[in-house]
C-alpha cells in the first residue's frame, strides 16, 4: 500500500466541519508534543481510519468524519499531528481503494481560548496557512501577518493587505494647508486594495465579504 501524506487543506477541510477549534502539534524534543504556540502539551491521540472499495474517496471522507463527530462529545478542541494524516489510492493488490488515517486528540478542556488570549498577550498569532475556500475569520490574523488575500469571485490581480500605522510630520500637500507645518498626525492602521487595474484604493468592508466562504489567502509577496 502506498500511502501520501494528506495537504494541510485536505486535513482542514476534514477537520473543520467537527465545529471545534483546530491546531496543528509538531514533535517536540521530549515527550508530547509542540502546538501552534511553541507550547509543550501532552494528548492522548485515537487514530481514525476509513477504507472504501473502488477508489470512491468521498465516502471514505464521510465515514471518518462521521467517526470523528461520534468521538468528538461535548470537546471543544482538537489537535492533529503533523504527518500522522495518510492517504492512499490502492491497495497492496493494486487495486483501487481509498484508505484515510488520521491521529487526533479532543480536548474537553478550554486550553484553547487560554492560548488564544496568551498569543493575543504576547503578540503570538495562529501559524497561516495558504489556501481557498476560507471564511471571513480566518483574514484578520492572515493579513496581521502580512499576508494578502482575496475573494475568488474578485479580478485575479486584486487582493487586499494591512497597512501599518505610522507617525509623520505635516510637511507638504495635501495635509499642509488642512493642517499647520510641522503638526505631528498619525495614520491608523488599515486595509489597502490592490485593484484589477493596479491601482491601490482603500478597502471597506461589506456584509457580502464578511459572510462569503471563498477567501483565499495568498503568499505575502506577489514574487513568491
Amino acid at each position: 500500500m502506498n500511502a501520501s501524506q494528506m495537504s494541510d487543506e485536505v486535513v482542514l477541510n476534514l477537520l473543520r466541519p467537527l465545529g471545534v477549534s483546530v491546531h496543528q502539534l509538531t514533535q517536540a524534543e521530549m515527550p508530547g508534543y509542540m502546538d501552534d504556540w511553541g507550547e509543550h502539551r501532552f494528548a492522548e491521540f485515537k487514530n481514525f481510519k476509513a477504507v472504501t472499495q473502488g477508489g470512491d474517496r468521498r465516502e471514505a471522507l464521510t465515514t471518518i468524519q462521521r467517526d470523528m463527530q461520534e468521538a468528538k462529545g461535548d470537546h471543544v478542541s482538537v489537535f492533529y499531528r503533523n504527518g500522522s494524516a495518510v492517504e492512499t489510492a490502492v491497495n497492496n493488490m493494486g487495486e483501487p481503494e481509498v484508505y484515510f488515517e488520521i491521529s487526533v486528540a479532543f480536548c474537553s478542556t478550554n486550553n484553547d481560548l487560554e492560548a488564544l488570549a496568551a498569543a493575543k498577550n504576547s503578540n503570538r498569532h495562529m501559524p497561516v496557512v495558504l489556501g481557498k475556500d476560507f471564511g471571513f475569520s480566518a483574514i484578520p490574523d492572515a493579513l496581521e501577518q502580512g499576508f494578502r488575500c482575496r475573494r475568488a469571485s474578485w479580478h485575479p490581480d486584486a487582493f487586499i493587505y494591512l497597512v501599518a500605522g505610522s507617525s509623520f510630520t505635516v510637511n507638504r500637500a495635501p495635509l499642509l494647508g488642512i493642517f499647520p507645518e510641522g503638526t505631528e498626525k498619525t495614520y491608523g492602521a488599515h486595509i489597502d486594495m490592490n485593484t484589477g487595474s493596479g491601482a491601490i484604493v482603500p478597502w471597506g468592508i461589506v456584509h457580502e465579504s464578511v459572510m462569503a466562504r471563498d477567501w483565499e489567502i495568498l503568499p505575502r509577496s506577489i514574487e513568491e
